[in-house]
């Protein structure tokens, strides 16, 4: 059997704290590998989270997986486990994928599983800052009594979960959960694939692009003599690092935040017209005057942004 250099690694939203109780990978042969339990998760969706380091992290790709956790910002507990052997996380392991920082070789190195409202768990592969899915799946909710979990003399239920959440939420973040509760469809928005391609406009000679989507992936394209910009299949973009040299041979990085309500919005009104079209993110950059925009566009429609947040910095001569 094949082994790999893994490790797992956990994550929650930054606003929907959770609680792992129980987590393991197992495979065909061999002991189970646990996943760090830690204390409290929200450390970002798609982020990797504290490991446990051990004296083997040599690792055959998992064929299953059993979770059990605790959804602060709903009060419930969730808990099943999963057959992966049909997602072909071998292949992912095996493959080779190329270090932003310098070129090199490399392999995925950390396997991350998220914890989400609703009883969504997420597994993405992840290594040199690169992160791709590998599965969204959906675990049952469950009761489990908390003196299992914890002592009522020192924490009730509510008690605990009012603490952390108190602890890791902002108050701004605190009101809107207690105003507006969890968005139902909050997964299937975060996960929803389009056909969308990077395209840069302006006197400008791309040099990389960091893509960070809403579905935890990152993405990091260098723009030498051998990239294609070819249709892909990506989530939605929450930020965008681009780096580009001017007319004038000046470096220059650019910083795009997307307002998740806008973008989300855009996206999905788009394929309501042009269901699976190639959509094209267009990047218009007019360096000279600071000034970057960008739209949403197809062979029939287009949207500017509005909300998103553009910050462009000199870095350096050529």
């Amino acid at each position: 059997m094949e082994e790999y250099k893994w490790l797992p690694v956990a994550c929650a939203p930054d606003i929907f704290p959770a609680k792992l109780l129980t987590g393991r990978f197992g495979f065909q042969q061999g002991d189970p590998v646990m996943i760090p339990k830690g204390n409290v998760y929200n450390n970002g969706w798609g982020e990797i989270g504290f490991a446990n380091l051990t004296e083997n992290d040599l690792h055959a790709a998992p064929s299953w997986m059993e979770v059990c956790w605790f959804s602060l910002a709903e009060n419930k507990f969730y808990k099943d486990r999963f057959d992966l052997a049909e997602y072909n996380i071998n292949r992912l392991l095996s493959s080779e994928i190329i270090s932003p920082a310098d070129g090199s070789k490399a392999k995925y190195d950390f396997l991350i599983t998220g914890f989400a409202p609703g009883g969504f768990v997420c597994l993405w592969a992840a290594g040199q800052g690169l992160v791709k899915e590998i599965c969204l799946l959906k675990a049952r909710e469950t009761k489990i009594e908390w003196k299992e979990i914890m002592s009522e003399d020192v924490f009730t239920q509510d008690d605990f979960r009012n603490q952390k959440l108190k602890a890791l939420l902002t108050e701004e973040q605190l009101s809107e959960l207690n105003t507006n509760g969890i968005q139902k469809a909050w997964a299937k928005r975060f996960h929803s694939r389009y056909n969308w391609n990077p395209l840069f406009i302006g006197e400008v000679e791309p040099v990389n692009l960091r893509i960070q989507t809403f579905n935890g992936e990152r993405e990091f394209l260098l723009f030498n003599n051998e990239f294609k910009n070819v249709p892909s299949a990506r989530g939605i973009p929450r930020i965008l690092i681009y780096r580009w040299f001017d007319a004038s041979g000046i470096h220059w990085a650019g910083y795009v935040y997307f307002n998740a309500e806008e973008i989300m919005e855009m996206f999905e009104k788009l394929n309501q017209f042009q269901n699976e079209s190639l959509y094209r993110l267009q990047i218009q950059i007019d360096s000279e005057n600071n000034n970057m925009k960008l739209f949403l566009a197809s062979d029939k429609f287009y949207y500017e942004f509005k909300k998103c947040i553009c910050k462009i910095y000199y870095e350096s001569a050529a």
